[in-house]
């Protein structure tokens, strides 16, 4: 997800336990989603890439 972030304005990532979706908005903001079987579980919006990839590691973690 981070990598796709670097060369466009949205990453996705899925398995079989969920998905995340993140996405630069207008304001330059991070915005990250976590969701599993359609329910969104988790959202956050952060101001730093390196926030953004903490959040990142830790959610691949709970969907693989």
């Amino acid at each position: 997800a981070i990598a796709l972030l670097r060369r466009s304005v949205v990453g996705v990532a899925a398995d079989d336990n969920g998905a995340l979706i993140v996405w630069i908005d207008k304001f330059g903001k991070y915005r990250c989603v976590a969701w599993r079987h359609m329910v969104e579980i988790d959202s956050r919006t952060f101001t730093s890439l390196a926030a953004t990839r903490e959040w990142v590691a830790e959610w691949l973690g709970n969907i693989k």
